[in-house]
């Protein structure tokens, strides 16, 4: 029963990390792409 809810909360925490760094990669990447566009 705890094993369970222990691999229950270990996917749940794994799985918005993933969500929450794309979010986060994006809006870097895109100033990135913009930074670079001013600079050539």
């Amino acid at each position: 029963m705890d094993e369970e809810k222990l691999k229950a909360l270990e996917a749940e925490k794994q799985q918005p990390l993933i969500g929450s760094n794309i979010w986060v990669l994006v809006p870097v990447v895109a100033i990135i792409m913009w930074g670079l566009q001013n600079i050539f």
